[in-house]
């Protein structure tokens, strides 16, 4: 069983649960937090985190051990190495992610295998990148408040894996997705469970609407998206991205999807809930992506 704090601008979720074939919650509870405590995944009220974790302790948290997931900003970087040991593998990008990034002793690396060539002996590589200034914050948030870290991951890498996780089609191991908000939108290239790519973008269907211009809010979504396909051919031309997974919650939606499709040439479907995640009443799996992908463990 694995507990979860999943941190955001708008709020902290605590969520119990565990993951194998399946992923199933226990629970789950949030707390709102005032605007501008937590600003694009940094903390700039640390007494006021502080305050909301020790509620947490005091209420629901049923360990103090915790795996921590961060709404931050992160860097990939996709780099090809020889493909050697695991113990030589680290050291190799980290000298590649020096020669591209300066200041590098102002960061903090991690990276996921995407795939190998055993016939170049190549390894495809993704790098994550993360300011440690940022993951200080947290770390000393939570040592104040009595809680420890068992691990810490980033919003949109553990939104990746969920994505992975629920793959509707087993055969297409890199495919697309669009997550609609209120005032934004999320677009991710998912490839073996990983995000090569990750695009937050500011728009507000819901203002667009009041104006009676959703159809030009339908072209600039499908702008983003044909960067987005523009990208993935660059990156790799053997693996073509074929399809768009859309998750959205208004009344046009039939309409969102045949205007991307038609003006992506992608296949784009209704990314609908999941069978493969056990849930209690009125629990929202799409409100709740990064703690849900929190739980599981990349292979």
């Amino acid at each position: 069983m694995k507990n979860i704090l999943s941190f955001e601008d708008e709020k902290i979720t605590y969520l119990r649960g565990k993951s194998g074939k399946r992923i199933e919650v226990k629970g789950s509870t949030s707390i709102d937090l005032e605007k501008g405590i937590i600003v694009g995944g940094v903390i700039n009220d640390e007494e006021a985190i502080m305050n909301t974790l020790l509620e947490f302790k005091r209420n629901t948290l049923k360990k103090n051990k915790m795996n921590i997931v961060i709404n931050s900003s992160i860097f990939y970087r996709e780099i090809v190495i020889p493909l050697t040991r695991k113990s030589m593998m680290r050291e190799i990008i980290k000298n590649e992610i020096i020669a591209i990034m300066s200041d590098y002793d102002d960061y903090i690396m991690d990276y996921a295998v995407l795939n190998t060539d055993k016939v170049k002996k190549t390894c495809n590589i993704l790098v994550f990148v993360i300011y440690k200034n940022v993951l200080k914050r947290y770390i000393d948030v939570a040592a104040k408040s009595g809680i420890s870290i068992e691990s810490i991951d980033i919003a949109s890498n553990a939104a990746s894996k969920l994505f992975g996780f629920i793959n509707p089609n087993e055969n297409e191991n890199t495919f697309a997705v669009m997550m609609i908000y209120k005032d934004s939108i999320d677009l991710y290239i998912i490839e073996n469970s990983c995000g090569v790519l990750f695009r937050n973008i500011k728009l507000s269907f819901s203002k667009f609407k009041e104006n009676n211009a959703l159809d030009i809010a339908y072209e600039e979504v499908t702008e983003h998206i044909n960067q987005i396909v523009q990208f993935q051919k660059g990156r790799n031309k053997v693996n073509e991205l074929k399809t768009i997974y859309v998750y959205a919650d208004f009344d046009e939606f039939d309409q969102l999807l045949e205007t991307i499709s038609s003006g992506t040439g992608l296949s784009c479907l209704a990314f609908e809930d999941p069978k493969l995640i056990k849930v209690r009443e009125g629990f929202s799996i799409f409100d709740n992506i990064a703690p849900l992908g929190a739980l599981i463990k990349r292979k």
